[in-house]
């Protein structure tokens, strides 16, 4: 996220892939030429902690102690007094909201955000969730059914955004697409040949058309379930493309496309 006070704001919490995308946006503000802002916002959502107490004092300086080991990295690529550590006091979503400076979105929708595990393995969205069809999604199986999700909106000013936890996923992006509801396949194997497949991009598909999709062979077990399911499946070997630990669709940049 951009904007004219924060520069880039990466959120940080201590985990490996908040410093893999710590280190990414350490990378793209230098070749943008602005400042990075590290934001760890040390409330968790969950928690209602009053302002004075022993508690809240604990909390707010286990926080200071994560950001502060995030920042070494981000200042050796950026240089000195272009970091800005952010200790935010509220959840994620708030410190999200309150630093939504000079957003940009389409219509009146800026976006859907889904909490993801902190996990190495699901860095990305679509390493667990893709879009198949105009109403069909692949879904890792042992992924939560129904991942926390929040709705982000813009406020009217061009400066600020709202945040909305969803109380159904699925519900939602259906009302998003326009359509009655969404289908979500998931294969039906045993966690670990599950995980095989996950850590061999499964559920990254490229949509090349409305269910027509472009995916890795080695992926048997999901490709098979998805073409028992009506979806059409191009496979391809990628045995290169897959070292640098992406399929088909994060390593595809879409520069202009019709509706589908």
């Amino acid at each position: 996220m951009t904007g004219t006070t924060y520069g880039i704001v990466a959120g940080y919490d201590g985990s490996p892939g908040a410093a893999q995308a710590l280190r990414w946006a350490a990378r793209e503000a230098c070749a943008r030429g602005t400042t990075l802002t590290v934001c760890l916002a040390w409330t968790p959502d969950h928690m209602d902690l009053p302002t004075e107490s022993a508690l809240c004092d604990l909390a707010r300086q286990h926080g200071q102690e994560i950001l502060t080991r995030g920042l070494p990295y981000a200042e050796s690529v950026l240089g000195p007094g272009r970091v800005h550590p952010d200790l935010a006091a509220g959840s994620a979503a708030q410190a999200l909201r309150e630093r939504g400076v000079r957003v940009h979105y389409f219509g009146q929708l800026l976006g859907e955000t889904l909490e993801l595990p902190a996990s190495r393995a699901m860095m990305h969205l679509d390493t667990v969730l893709t879009m198949l069809d105009r109403n069909t999604f692949v879904q890792y199986p042992y992924l939560e059914r129904e991942p926390r999700s929040w709705t982000l909106t813009p406020n009217g000013d061009d400066r600020t955004v709202s945040v909305t936890r969803n109380h159904d996923l699925w519900e939602t992006v259906a009302g998003v697409l326009g359509v009655d509801k969404v289908t979500v396949q998931s294969t039906d194997e045993d966690i670990m040949a599950a995980e095989r497949e996950q850590w061999d991009d499964g559920t990254n598909y490229l949509a090349v058309a409305p269910g027509v999709i472009v995916g890795y062979e080695r992926n048997v077990a999901t490709n098979t379930m998805l073409r028992k399911h009506g979806i059409e499946v191009i496979t391809i070997a990628g045995s290169e493309l897959g070292r640098g630990r992406g399929g088909p669709r994060c390593m595809t940049c879409p520069i202009e496309r019709d509706p589908a």
